[in-house]
C-alpha cells in the first residue's frame, strides 16, 4: 500500500480506512517482525 501511494503514509492511511497512528503502529510491528525473521 504505500509503493502505491509514493510512500505517503497519510495518503496510506486514508486510504487503508484507519488513523495515521494505527498506520504507524502496524508498520512498526510489522519491521520488527522482519528483523527477527532470518
Amino acid at each position: 500500500a504505500l509503493e502505491r501511494h509514493h510512500g505517503s503514509r497519510t495518503r496510506t492511511a486514508k486510504a487503508l480506512g484507519i488513523s495515521l497512528h494505527t498506520l504507524w503502529r502496524k508498520l512498526k510491528v510489522y519491521e520488527g517482525d522482519a528483523q527477527r525473521r532470518p
